[in-house]
């Protein structure tokens, strides 16, 4: 809880001082790409305590706040590798997922039961390969 409104005062903090934040999934790490920062800008924000235990993408590369080093023109994203659970009245659905993560987690849910992965209907274990051949999957089991 204390991350999700760490993050939210983070995109309040960026919202204001950028025009454009976007998002991005590649395979189990969801990014904000908060944009491109001054070398001052970027130094205040990292030096946030808000920052101190997120982990963050500088020009691509993921790495802890406190071994960025800041300049000119750097783009700064705030990275997540946990997947997170999607309640519904139906279903619980978990996401991001890479591939490896997908097939080991539909593996241990198909032994309770038929679950969905990226939305199709899996019920033996000889289709989980094929269902989680996406870059970033999702497994949903039925409440």
């Amino acid at each position: 809880m204390k991350k999700v409104a760490l993050a939210a005062a983070i995109l309040t903090m960026c919202l204001t001082a950028h025009a454009k934040v976007t998002t991005s999934i590649d395979g189990g790490t969801s990014y904000v790409h908060l944009g491109t920062f001054s070398k001052a800008s970027c130094q205040a924000l990292i030096a946030s305590p808000v920052l101190a235990k997120v982990q963050v993408s500088v020009d691509g590369h993921v790495m802890p706040a406190g071994d960025v080093t800041c300049r000119e023109g750097v783009k700064v994203d705030l990275v997540t590798t946990e997947p997170v659970m999607k309640t519904t009245p139906t279903e619980i659905t978990t996401w991001p997922l890479a591939k490896s993560d997908c097939m080991v987690l539909a593996m241990k849910q198909l032994e309770k039961g038929p679950v969905r992965i990226n939305g199709a209907a899996v019920s033996k274990t000889d289709q989980i390969e094929h269902a989680c051949s996406k870059s970033s999957n999702s497994v949903s089991v039925p409440l």
